[in-house]
């Protein structure tokens, strides 16, 4: 959850409580998205008590996307950040090209009515290819 300019995760403690040491992602001000999904895995179905089921975090906060790693050791690391090169006000993760492994869409614009999309790949190996593969033209979108 995010109050503040801070985003709280709580750790399943695997006997029905949260530890009540959050990590904590401190944020400048502004929007920010945050999506729970597999980045340094396959995307497989989510089966319950599966260890191989840990998910990663991934934010976006003006234009910087970030990936934060869960090492399965109770921990989130930092893993990888970058630049749309435009204000992100849409973050989605999904597997685009079928390979089984999550890519980053975002979307958004630097003034209320140009739109930009990008899709960025994954590499499958965990990491983001911050080459994006998809762009749309500048366009004009309406309220």
């Amino acid at each position: 959850m995010g109050s503040g300019g801070v985003i709280c995760v709580y750790r399943n403690l695997n006997n029905g409580y949260l530890d009540e040491s959050p990590f904590i992602f401190s944020t400048t001000t502004g929007t920010q998205k945050f999506k729970l999904k597999q980045i340094n895995d396959k995307s497989l179905p989510y089966i319950q008590n599966d260890p191989s089921n840990r998910f990663d975090i991934i934010t976006s906060q003006g234009s910087t996307v970030k990936i934060y790693f869960n090492n399965n050791g109770n921990g989130i690391n930092l893993n990888q950040t970058f630049d749309a090169g435009f204000n992100i006000k849409e973050l989605e993760v999904a597997d685009i090209n079928d390979d089984g492994y999550n890519d980053i869409i975002v979307a958004g614009g630097n003034s209320t009515t140009t739109a930009i999309a990008k899709v960025y790949l994954n590499l499958t190996n965990g990491n983001i290819n911050t080459n994006e593969v998809y762009s749309t033209p500048v366009g004009f979108i309406s309220y």
